[in-house]
């Protein structure tokens, strides 16, 4: 016996397979709640891209920014190094400057004596100095040596006078020479030459007076001496002072 249960109408046009499912509300709020987060999440990843994006861009301006500005400093410093370079290269000027005038304002003066020298072909020797002023550590005039040592470049005036006694009273008549040369380290100056004589007389002594002075520029170092070929001289004076 065939039994039939009547259906509605609608009911009667729906088919029903084992595989179908049927979606309760609760089952379908879950789904949407997931599709609503994975696309919170895809949002949120893509906006944190593009702030990353963002910053990266915003570095890189920053950097070319301080690379600028480190340039313009350097560049700056630069100018500075060499403005002072500059300056510290006047101010040295200005200190080489300043300290040759105060050596020229230095005072350099000596004077030494001799009652009478008679040996030949030797530099003069003094019995004392009778003037000395020197500020400098060095140079000077030397009894030992006989020679003046300049302490410091400049011009200097040098003078030598001396009295020669051509004449010993002998009574034969003999010519008597007196040679002597001015020197600048060792060397006679042409400038430098003194030089008397004096035909003899019998009766009495026959004494001449010379001498020469001269400008000599000296270097520091330098030295100045009086040498005597021949002759026989006395009451000298020799005198050395800066003058510029």
């Amino acid at each position: 016996i065939e039994c039939y249960t009547k259906m509605p109408t609608k009911e009667k046009d729906l088919l029903l397979r084992p595989e179908s499912q049927f979606v309760t509300k609760e089952s379908f709020r879950e789904e949407l709640d997931l599709l609503k987060n994975n696309f919170q999440f895809v949002r949120s990843q893509t906006f944190n891209k593009r702030l990353c994006i963002l910053g990266l861009g915003s570095f890189i301006v920053l950097c070319l920014i301080a690379q600028v500005v480190l340039g313009v400093f350097l560049y700056k410093t630069q100018e500075n190094v060499e403005s002072m370079k500059m300056s510290n290269g006047n101010i040295k000027e200005k200190l080489t400057e300043m300290k040759n005038m105060m050596n020229k304002t230095k005072s350099v003066s000596f004077c030494a004596y001799q009652s009478s020298y008679s040996t030949k072909s030797s530099t003069v020797t003094y019995d004392e100095v009778t003037l000395q002023s020197n500020p400098f550590s060095s140079g000077g005039l030397d009894i030992a040596t006989r020679k003046f040592t300049s302490p410091t470049a400049g011009v200097f005036a040098v003078s030598f006078f001396f009295s020669a006694d051509n004449n010993k009273g002998c009574t034969e008549e003999a010519e008597i020479e007196t040679d002597l040369n001015i020197q600048k380290n060792d060397v006679d100056l042409s400038e430098g030459r003194m030089f008397t004589t004096v035909f003899s007389s019998k009766s009495a002594h026959d004494d001449d007076s010379s001498g020469k002075s001269l400008l000599l520029y000296l270097e520091m170092g330098n030295q100045v001496s009086v040498f005597m070929k021949d002759g026989d001289i006395q009451f000298v004076s020799f005198c050395v002072y800066s003058i510029g």
